[in-house]
């Protein structure tokens, strides 16, 4: 496997290798296009947001490179953390731009079958781990009480209906 999507080569953001070595979860950046990189040569620095976008995809590739595939998410994919077990994946996905406010999603992205979002997390999570309890993650989030942007708490919920606990 090459980093390449549509026969264009792509910008490789960051791997994670899957406990057993089995898998490689690839974050890679969309090249820009023909128009932007004129733009830049101009030192014309315009953005258009919404248009001049790189998306961030995660790929899973097989440890021996032969198969690869892109994991469908609707954001740009942040760096993936695996389970133990090197069956499942989780990733945090965030939108272009925050103008609007955080817009932050977890997902669970498992080796076979299809991604699922994690209901109930707050949009300004910015990293998730699932638990050993079933569905129960642990993740990190603005901080509740008055408190700048980029202050986080960790918080835990041990089950999809339970309660969320702060653990700072």
């Amino acid at each position: 496997w090459a980093a390449k999507a549509e026969g264009e080569e792509l910008s490789v953001g960051g791997v994670a290798v899957s406990p057993d070595g089995q898998w490689l979860a690839v974050t890679a950046a969309d090249n820009e296009d023909a128009q932007v990189g004129e733009a830049k040569a101009r030192k014309d620095d315009a953005r258009r947001v919404g248009f001049d976008h790189q998306k961030k995809r995660l790929y899973l590739v097989s440890g021996d490179g032969r198969t690869a595939r892109e994991i469908e998410l609707p954001l740009d994919a942040g760096t993936p953390a695996w389970m133990a077990d090197s069956r499942r994946m989780t990733v945090v996905v965030d939108p272009e731009s925050d103008d609007l406010g955080p817009a932050s999603q977890g997902w669970i992205v498992p080796v076979e079958g299809t991604p699922r979002r994690i209901e109930g997390l707050p949009p300004s999570v910015r990293a998730v781990r699932l638990t050993g309890e079933a569905n129960g993650v642990v993740y990190l989030a603005q901080c509740q009480d008055d408190a700048p942007p980029g202050c986080s708490d960790l918080y835990v919920r041990e089950r999809e209906e339970a309660a969320t606990r702060n653990l700072t």
